[in-house]
């Protein structure tokens, strides 16, 4: 764990165009050190999930985040959305995996925005890993998928996983795309600029706008299809609404303020169903679905912490795979 560096110094402290003594700036200096601690270390969640605690099996459907898949054709094993990231910072991805097998060496792949990243596991009890992926392309929000395949008919298991974004350090380059600017030095008897004195204040700001924190999630392995995918407690083939999740956003702050809830629903072909997002704070919308995807539902999030539940429906009823909650995500709005 890093040693917190960072310190707050009252700004309004700093008049423009005052000039400032060698003490003076010897707080510039403190002040952007503090800025860089922040910009470097200010990560926030943006996903997790625990998909198994069990010892591995030989069927996905016993085991959970479990492929067999080859090379040519891999399975995918999770996905979520990541929030804000003007900047493009590296997202990575923390892992708790193994594979079945001694000998066998699994593989897991991180697809997002338009970039891929992989990382090798061989190890026949969880192990940690970790891969690191740069956006190239896409807004906000852009999906990132995690998928897996091993190079032989044994297992590669995803037991768990945590994604953060990874900060790059800046200095210098003014104004990025998130919005922060760096903080320069402002030398002895130098007057101190009216839009230096105001830059403390936005950057904070542009920071929490841009590294948007997931509050609360969970996640059903993608790759379970048919009688597996039946045996979810996340799962309705029945027109009769049915309550497929429900999700528990703490307090993040000291007042009410807009979160976004992100729900991936799973849908067998050819089907049309509902889902109706219901919040602590009053809020309730349905959706329409016609086929597999993401749905988006702005709330508010209250002072003393969120529930959201999500229920799902068919509309017709159906033996098939029906309608599924794969994914969700309560997020802080950007």
């Amino acid at each position: 764990m890093p040693t917190i560096t960072w310190k707050p110094i009252d700004l309004t402290k700093f008049s423009p165009g005052q000039k400032l003594d060698q003490s003076g700036r010897d707080l510039v200096e403190l002040l952007t050190a503090s800025e860089r601690w922040i910009q470097n270390f200010y990560t926030p969640p943006v996903m997790g999930a625990v998909f198994t605690n069990a010892s591995p099996a030989s069927t996905a459907a016993s085991i959970g985040a479990s492929t067999a898949a080859n090379s040519g054709s891999p399975d995918n094993l999770s996905r979520f959305m990541v929030r804000g990231n003007a900047a493009r910072h590296p997202l990575t991805i923390s892992a708790l995996a193994l594979v079945t097998n001694s000998g066998t060496t699994g593989t897991l792949t991180v697809t997002h925005g338009g970039a891929t990243a992989s990382v090798n596991v061989t190890a026949t009890s969880a192990t940690a890993v970790s891969v690191t992926v740069t956006p190239a392309s896409g807004s906000s929000p852009l999906e990132a998928v995690l998928t897996g395949h091993t190079d032989d008919s044994n297992h590669l298991v995803l037991v768990a996983f945590s994604a953060r974004l990874t900060p790059q350090d800046r200095t210098d380059g003014g104004a990025g795309s998130d919005g922060f600017t760096p903080l320069y030095d402002v030398t002895t008897n130098r007057a101190v600029p009216t839009e230096w004195v105001g830059r403390g204040f936005n950057n904070m700001r542009s920071l929490a706008r841009d590294r948007v924190a997931c509050l609360a999630s969970l996640a059903h392995p993608l790759n379970l299809t048919g009688s597996a995918a039946r045996t979810l407690l996340w799962h309705n083939l029945s027109t009769t609404p049915k309550l497929l999740g429900r999700l528990h956003a703490l307090q993040c702050e000291n007042t009410e303020r807009e979160g976004v809830v992100s729900v991936y629903i799973s849908i067998e072909s050819g089907a049309t169903g509902k889902v109706q997002i219901v919040t602590g704070g009053g809020g309730h919308d349905e959706h329409t679905i016609n086929a597999s995807g993401w749905i988006h539902q702005t709330i508010s999030l209250q002072k003393a912490g969120s529930l959201i539940s999500i229920y799902g429906q068919l509309d017709s009823a159906a033996s098939g795979d029906g309608i599924a909650l794969l994914t969700a995500q309560v997020s802080r709005q950007s």
